[in-house]
């Protein structure tokens, strides 16, 4: 500590050190106003005078003494202290004393967990969203489905991120750019699964999602350590022929029809819709042409495309619709769907005969998660079938199913939603011996999605709109 300089008033010159103003009292309630004298010694500890505005003059970020439990640490200018209270009580040589470990956990109960600060002068509490464990001081985790876990692992050393709305994901080329074209600094990672597709995952201590649209071969995943908040509506749908991230010619959706199969002259007999929730909606006359139901979470995958219409020489002269994106969602903490939030991975239209895309996949997994407002919703809805020589419909991120097409001679299935089975491009008495002019394409089936929690339950306030086929499961913490 610096000793103080002596203050000396005279007629025409004064100069002050470390010492006093004899007329400007303080307290804890009262500055001091005079910049000349800025430091209040509220106890006398510098200038032993309680209560007295002071001159300072010391080395910047040097501690100088203890009053009590709390360390005088001379400021950044020099000209004042700052009062830094000592959990671990102040020591006369080096300030406050090691309170704590730094960085070890002290206790966990009642889901709340006690660690030491970083300086190891304090400890810090946080709220375990999946509760304590019990062999040691600390909070229970969880393993995400899909190979997330290293994602997960990464999260709350990256930044938060917000995707301001018109941010464009491209999981082919790994770019994540907004409204102007300009990429958008965050980290990912491309995880492989075991059927050889990818995961391009997105990691952030957190995320605020906007109007967001999603493209690319591979499906998509959030993954944050914080909260997920989606505000707008994110995409990663089909949009006819063309699949969703993630969605693929799965076997459920591949059920070609050639024309003339079943017919003895070159007529169409109309190509089945995709499957995801349920089968795909029949395609023709051929009452087997639809694609199958899927049922399990892992790969992480869309919705399979409908079935192509070929010639007899295998050639495809009408695309069925695309399969409907997957989208996966990853918290450590929550998962909300606020304001305007929604997610839509409808299915395409089939071209001509051709049939329906299946609506894809979402899983979300989370201590909690919820849905609020008015304007918060998911969609998964099948595309239709093409007919009437016109392409089906893309579904759309609402509750109506994508309509078939109708016509004089024939017509083409509608697409599937969370309430109705997708249609058949065959009437009601058709069979394998009935050859009309030309039958139409089957719909799509409604998507999946599949909803892990603490306790196996979501909440909903408001009037939110689902139309998918949704399941829900436990966390397992470990």
């Amino acid at each position: 500590m610096r000793s103080p300089t002596l203050f000396v008033f005279a007629v025409l010159v004064g100069c002050y050190g470390t010492e006093p103003n004899p007329v400007a009292f303080c307290d804890l309630d009262s500055a001091c106003i005079d910049p000349r004298f800025p430091y209040c010694d509220i106890d006398g500890t510098i200038g032993g005078a309680p209560g007295r505005c002071m001159a300072v003059d010391c080395t910047p970020m040097v501690f100088e003494v203890c009053t009590g439990d709390v360390a005088l640490v001379c400021n950044a200018t020099g000209d004042s202290y700052d009062r830094t209270p000592c959990a671990g009580g102040c020591n006369a040589t080096d300030g406050c004393r090691s309170f704590c470990v730094a960085g070890m956990a002290q206790s966990c109960t009642n889901d709340t967990l006690v660690t030491c600060n970083a300086e190891g002068t304090a400890t810090v509490a946080e709220t375990c969203a999946l509760g304590c464990a019990s062999d040691s001081p600390r909070c229970l985790t969880f393993d995400p489905s899909n190979g997330l876990r290293a994602a997960l692992d990464t999260a709350a050393a990256e930044p938060p991120i917000t995707l301001l709305s018109g941010t464009q994901i491209d999981t082919s080329a790994g770019t994540v750019n907004d409204v102007m074209g300009n990429p958008v600094p965050l980290t990912s990672m491309r995880i492989q699964q075991a059927d050889g597709s990818e995961i391009f995952a997105l990691v952030g201590e957190r995320f605020t999602i906007h109007n967001t649209n999603v493209t690319g071969a591979s499906a998509v995943a959030f993954v944050a350590d914080g909260p997920i908040e989606i505000r707008g509506l994110v995409t990663a749908r089909a949009a006819m022929g063309v699949g969703g991230p993630g969605a693929g010619a799965c076997s459920g959706g591949d059920q070609d029809q050639f024309m003339g199969a079943v017919c003895p002259t070159l007529v169409s007999t109309g190509a089945g819709g995709g499957g995801n929730a349920e089968a795909g909606g029949h395609g023709g006359s051929r009452s087997l042409n639809a694609g199958a139901p899927l049922t399990t979470f892992t790969p992480l995958r869309g919705g399979c495309r409908g079935g192509h219409q070929r010639d007899p020489l295998n050639q495809i002269v009408a695309f069925g619709g695309g399969g409907g994106g997957a989208v996966q969602l990853v918290s450590a903490t929550k998962v909300g769907f606020v304001d305007t939030g929604q997610i839509d991975v409808g299915g395409g239209g089939g071209r001509s005969t051709a049939g329906g895309g299946a609506g894809g996949l979402i899983i979300i997994e989370a201590p909690t998660v919820s849905f609020g407002g008015l304007g918060t919703g998911v969609f998964a809805n099948g595309g239709s079938g093409g007919g009437c020589g016109l392409s089906g419909v893309d579904s759309g991120p609402n509750t109506t199913p994508a309509p078939g097409r109708v016509c004089a001679n024939y017509f083409s299935g509608d697409g599937g939603t969370a309430t109705r089975s997708p249609g058949s491009g065959c009437s009601t008495n058709c069979s394998a011996a009935t050859c009309p002019i030309v039958y139409g394409g089957g719909g799509g089936s409604v998507g999946r999605m599949r909803i892990v929690t603490r306790d196996g339950t979501f909440g909903t306030s408001g009037t939110p709109l689902f139309s998918v086929k949704m399941s829900t499961g436990q966390l397992v913490a470990k």
